[in-house]
This record gives structure tokens, C-alpha cells and sequence, in this order.
């Protein structure tokens, strides 16, 4: 019971934070952030769909250079949730209407997802098979919540890019890693154990390095 108060406080601290640095841009930063997925998030797929395909392991022979490129076309092709992105994009164009029982139930199952996700991550861990991997997880950690910031929020600075519309540049580059790259290594044949790793480390990390940039950028009076 500690421990679960101690994770509600530690969430609730962490929210308070995020309102109040944004107080009156909360609405704003949520709009530029839906603009910035519908663009960031097919090109992020399609290249991690590229880099799976083209390391995936084989069984047998190698196959060869066309055999591999049919099959890497054939992955970007059916990956679900650029699927899924070209099916809303299609749907909003068309403006046709949802039902309200539609609405509620999408709006619930992407609620959802995410903490499933986490929990399935979680029950398919296995801990043997995470041993030395310490080293390379926290390294992969620090790339993508501080590296990346650190090279790309000054550029975005010096480009012009101020208050929601910075806060939506530092969600895309410092936020953690998703559970759908694991569920992605996993169905073309990776071990994803790495993967596994780096989206737990980085979930965990995310709390306290977006908390960092946001007091930086607030302090600078970039936001």
C-alpha cells in the first residue's frame, strides 16, 4: 500500500508539473503535437520497418537482394499502424460521421493501449536473457531523452520555434520509447530483448528528463 501511494504521489507531482509550466498552452501544445504525428510518425515507422527488415534474421541461406527488397516493400506496406494513419487521414478527408458509441469506444481502447501494452512488455520479460545488457540500454536511454535534445531543441531555438510549438519538438525527441517497437522486432523475428529494455528504461527515465528540459526551456523563456 506504500508503494502504490508512493507511485500515485509520484504521478501526481509529476502532472502538477506538467500544469504548471503549461497553464494556458495545454491545449495548444496537444494540437501541434496531432499535427506533428500525422508527419513524424509514418516516416518513424517506415524507417523502422526499413532497419527490422533489412536485420532480420534468416533462416537457411541469405536471401537475396530482390527476394529481400520484396519483402522489406511488403513490410511497410502492411505495417498496422501506418495502415491505421492512412485509414484516419481517409476518414477525417471524407468527413464521415462517427457515432457516438464509436467515439467512446475508440476514445477508451487508445486509453488503454498503452498501460496493456506495458503490462505484456512486462509478463514476456525475461530477466536471463537482460543480463549484460545494463550498459547498452542506458546508453540507448541517454541518445534518445538527452542526446537528442541536447543536439536538436537549440536548432529548434534558433529556427524560431517558441512555446507549444517547442514543447511538441522536445515530446517527439525526448519522450520515451514506445511499446510498439518491441511488439515490431518481435514479429520480424528480433529477440527484443533490447528493445524490451530500452522501452522500460526509457518509460522510466522519461519522468525525470522531460521535467529537466521543461524547467530548462522555462528558465531560458523559450515557453
Amino acid at each position: 500500500m506504500k508503494r502504490l501511494c508512493g507511485l500515485m504521489l509520484f504521478c501526481v507531482g509529476f502532472g502538477m508539473t506538467w500544469a504548471l509550466v503549461l497553464p494556458t498552452t495545454f491545449f495548444l501544445v496537444l494540437t501541434a503535437a496531432a499535427l506533428m504525428i500525422v508527419g513524424t510518425v509514418p516516416l518513424y515507422n517506415v524507417a523502422a520497418v526499413l532497419i527490422l527488415s533489412l536485420t532480420a534474421p534468416h533462416d537457411g541461406e541469405k536471401p537475396s537482394a530482390r527476394k529481400l527488397l520484396l519483402r522489406t516493400l511488403r513490410d511497410v506496406a502492411t505495417n498496422p499502424i501506418i495502415l491505421g494513419i492512412l485509414a484516419g487521414m481517409l476518414w477525417s478527408v471524407l468527413k464521415i460521421p462517427q457515432p457516438v458509441i464509436l467515439q467512446k469506444s475508440v476514445s477508451y481502447l487508445g486509453n488503454m493501449a498503452t498501460p496493456l501494452a506495458l503490462i505484456a512488455l512486462g509478463a514476456s520479460f525475461q530477466l536471463k536473457s537482460a543480463k549484460g545488457k545494463l550498459g547498452l540500454t542506458l546508453g540507448i536511454s541517454a541518445v534518445k531523452l538527452f542526446l537528442f535534445c541536447g543536439l536538436f531543441l537549440p536548432a529548434a531555438v534558433w529556427l524560431g520555434f517558441r512555446t507549444e510549438k517547442l514543447i511538441a519538438i522536445l515530446i517527439m525527441l525526448g519522450s520515451a520509447t514506445t511499446c510498439s517497437c518491441f511488439v515490431m522486432a518481435k514479429n520480424m523475428k528480433h529477440e527484443g530483448t533490447i528493445t524490451a529494455c530500452a522501452v522500460m528504461m526509457t518509460t522510466l527515465l522519461s519522468a525525470f528528463s522531460l521535467t529537466m528540459w521543461l524547467f530548462v526551456l522555462k528558465s531560458l523563456g523559450y515557453i
